[in-house]
């Protein structure tokens, strides 16, 4: 992929040489490497934490902590058709008598 990148700017009359091909492989090198390292040291911490979290919550007797609520029903479809009907009504500046609201889809 660079390789094209090399020979088109050379062709287009840019002098580039080999110098800056091999600077430019060394930094994409270093930057792989310096992304597999923070990734590698990110993962191991992200475990740490939970191994020490457990066993903190073994010696102070604790249980872990309880598991989060479910989330809140939606809105019914009386409701949403209603706020439909105001917007659609507020835009036309009509009367919510005039418009009727066969279907409701989600998109």
């Amino acid at each position: 992929m660079f390789l094209d990148f090399f020979y088109l700017l050379r062709a287009k009359g840019l002098e580039v040489s080999i110098n800056e091909w091999m600077t430019l492989m060394e930094a994409l090198t270093v930057s792989a490497m310096g992304l597999t390292v923070v990734i590698s040291v990110l993962a191991l911490l992200a475990v740490m934490i939970t191994a020490f979290s457990k066993a903190f919550a073994l010696v102070s007797g604790r249980r872990a902590a309880p598991a989060a609520p479910p989330p809140p029903q939606g809105p019914r479809e009386e409701e949403i058709g209603a706020v439909i009907l105001s917007v659609i009504c507020e835009e036309m500046r009509a009367d919510p008598q005039d418009i009727r609201i066969r279907t409701i889809r989600t998109l």
